[in-house]
């Protein structure tokens, strides 16, 4: 590790002798790199193309406009390797490529389901299975302030008798600060029935 003057502001701080090595570690912060690279010290200022490229330039869309591509039309061919490319751009749900039953395990081990028309999907069109399990027994939608909770611990066991109904989020984070396992019983009153 190397400590170094940020060329800006002049703060010492920690870089890498990899990040020297590549051209890095001039400054200490996006902001004096920002600073740095505007007006005068911009890599590009002050340089313009030179005459003979600019001629290139303009030879090579001369009369090509926006209008030029108007009524223009691709091949057949150029038309199907497009086709292919974008197979399977936009395929979500039963279409995708990667279906497995609509039914998977998040990375933090809840169960969830496609359910594309349910109200509190996520933007994959997915939902928890013990939110959909609790709305099946109590016969309507749960509200966004209530909560389940596993009472076992497993988020994978889905049974209604394993779920139990908090009606917030305050009384289900007091719960998991201030109740021991002994006292799990008496979570039998609210339990989710079917």
């Amino acid at each position: 590790m190397l400590f170094k003057n940020c060329l800006v502001c002049k703060k010492k701080f920690r870089t890498f002798p990899s990040s020297v090595k590549r051209g890095d570690g001039k400054f200490c912060s996006q902001k004096c790199s920002q600073l740095y690279h505007t007006g005068k010290n911009h890599p590009f200022f002050g340089k313009h193309h030179s005459p003979e490229i600019i001629a290139k330039i303009k030879q090579a869309v001369k009369g090509k406009s926006a209008r030029y591509w108007l009524g223009k039309h691709h091949s057949l061919e150029t038309r199907k390797k497009i086709s292919k490319n974008n197979y399977w751009r936009g395929r979500n749900g039963e279409l995708s490529a990667r279906w497995n039953g609509g039914r998977r395990i998040s990375n933090d081990g809840y169960v969830f389901i496609y359910k594309p028309d349910h109200q509190r999907a996520d933007q994959h069109k997915y939902i928890k299975e013990h939110w959909l399990i609790a709305e099946k027994c109590l016969g309507r939608y749960l509200t966004k302030d209530e909560q389940i909770h596993h009472i076992n611990g497993i988020k994978t066991d889905n049974r209604p008798e394993n779920l139990y109904l908090f009606p917030s989020n305050k009384e289900h984070v007091y719960f998991h600060k201030h109740t021991s396992r002994k006292e799990l019983q008496s979570l039998m009153s609210n339990i989710i029935k079917s």
